[in-house]
């Protein structure tokens, strides 16, 4: 049911496919590209999407691929006969985003038709970015789109401190707020409940 609670921590919940958080948690994307406008230096939580492929820690478990580590996995029942967590439908770790990159997107006709050029304040390619973000320029391009001189397009946030947490959390240990606020002879009164289904990219929640 409902819960009315005290003043708690905002906090933010993404939403990440298993091909990518792999990438994340192994350290090797260290950039988020976004449409949306995040705060920064408040919690992020990384949650992980229920498509496969299954996101597996195999811990210290042996197994006949590799042992140890976080990696996307193989057939369900070589998962389950080696003891390993499946992580896909849960919150495994949290970060910060402490530093964040505007993208800017210009077109200059290169005799061929129109190339874009996507760049920062900071980076005038888009090579790097992307291999920061593990994703190919044709990724990029998909997903922010084309738009003409000089506009901002999207945002790279900067995953830092990130914690990967030993066991992962469930949807339900977040609250949002109801949108239903109740009214008592004092005014309004906020009432959060556990959060039940994940964003489709990210929303607020309170910890």
């Amino acid at each position: 049911g409902n819960r009315s609670r005290g003043k708690k921590m905002k906090a933010i919940l993404l939403s990440i496919r298993p091909e990518h958080l792999v990438n994340i948690l192994n350290g090797k994307k260290t950039v988020e590209i976004m449409k949306n406008v995040l705060p920064l230096n408040v919690p992020v939580y990384l949650y992980c999407t229920k498509g496969k492929p299954y996101l597996v820690n195999f811990g210290d478990y042996e197994h006949p691929y590799k042992a140890g580590g976080i990696e996307l996995g193989f057939e369900l029942k070589n998962i389950e006969r080696h003891g390993a967590k499946i992580l896909n439908g849960k919150v495994v770790a949290k970060c910060e985003f402490m530093e964040v990159e505007e993208i800017a997107c210009e077109r200059l006709d290169a005799g061929v038709g129109y190339n874009t050029i996507f760049y920062t304040e900071t980076r005038d390619s888009h090579e790097e970015l992307c291999d920061l973000a593990c994703l190919d320029i044709s990724d990029l391009k998909f997903y922010l789109g084309e738009k003409d001189k000089g506009q901002i397009v999207g945002y790279a946030y900067h995953f830092t401190n990130l914690e990967i947490f030993d066991t992962p959390k469930e949807l339900g240990e977040f609250y949002v707020l109801d949108k239903v606020e109740t009214k008592r002879y004092d005014g309004f009164c906020k009432v959060y409940k556990p959060i039940t289904k994940a964003p489709k990219s990210w929303c607020y929640v309170e910890e």
